[in-house]
């Protein structure tokens, strides 16, 4: 095979890829939107499965060997083909560390511990969520430890969002936000000055809110054509594709817990369409 046919069959089994992340991020914004409150148990069992397949393709030798032999094509791949054959070795390098079990042990874990978290923040009763969120923290060890890392595990995890970046380093920088932030909201907080809050806190009118808040976003320059907007628990960007970008808001009568967590996820999502 050239260069160039390798190239050509990463892509193929990349977009494979990409449309089994598609289906599992659908299955997750269903999940958390749709989703009846006794689904919860089977959909355990489709998220497993989903991601028992996505880390048998990404782990596969074929991806392997045509990744290493990609790797080794200097000046025969473009700019743009070099950074996605890095990306996708990053990718399957992490990938194959991790043992295909505990993938589909967290992912079976994920839909009964968000719907048991749900319960419980409705109920103020964290005792009732906290052996799901002990189960799921004894896996991110597993997941940790199986990545490698040098004594900070979470240096493992981190790695996935921010390549590169340390906890210490990352801790260094909330610190001096720390020194900064404390002392300026302790300065507004005890001001003899109080702004109006009035045309906030209502009470609105949860559909009326939901219309204020799809113009705001549209201003924003969110295409809602290739979006939507549902109601959540807690507020997300759910990227399915760049033509099919979900933002979840909730609403409480203050209008701004539904604006400006709008406007955040509103964010994301500019940002997975590509905008």
């Amino acid at each position: 095979m050239t260069v160039q046919e390798r190239y050509a069959r990463m892509q193929e089994l990349a977009a494979e890829l990409a449309d089994l992340n598609s289906a599992a991020s659908l299955l997750g914004w269903d999940q958390e939107t749709k989703m009846p409150r006794k689904g919860t148990e089977g959909r355990g069992g489709v998220s497993a499965t989903i991601a028992g397949i996505i880390h048998e393709r990404l782990t596969a030798p074929e991806l392997g060997d045509l990744l290493g032999q990609l790797r080794e094509s200097n000046g025969e791949l473009g700019e743009i083909e070099h950074a996605m054959v890095r990306d996708l070795s990053r990718s399957y390098e992490r990938a194959t560390r991790v043992p295909g079990d505990l993938v589909k042990r967290i992912a079976a874990h994920r839909p009964s511990s968000s719907a048991t978290w749900a319960h419980a923040r409705e109920k103020k009763d964290f005792r009732a969520f906290a052996p799901k969120l002990e189960t799921m923290m004894g896996y991110q060890r597993e997941l940790a430890d199986a990545l490698g890392h040098d004594g900070d595990r979470y240096d493992a995890l981190l790695e996935e969002y921010e390549p590169g970046a340390k906890t210490a380093e990352v801790a260094a920088l909330l610190d001096e936000v720390k020194e900064f932030l404390v002392p300026f909201v302790k300065a507004i907080g005890e001001s003899s000055v109080k702004p109006d809050l009035s045309c906030v806190l209502g009470p609105y009118d949860e559909a009326k809110q939901g219309q204020f808040v799809s113009e705001v976003v549209g201003a924003m320059g969110f295409d809602l054509e290739g979006g939507r907007i549902d109601l959540s628990n807690h507020p997300f960007c759910s990227g399915i594709h760049s033509g099919d970008v979900r933002l979840t808001v909730r609403y409480k009568p203050d209008m701004r817990v539904g604006l400006l967590g709008a406007m955040h996820e509103a964010g994301h999502g500019l940002y997975e369409q590509g905008a």
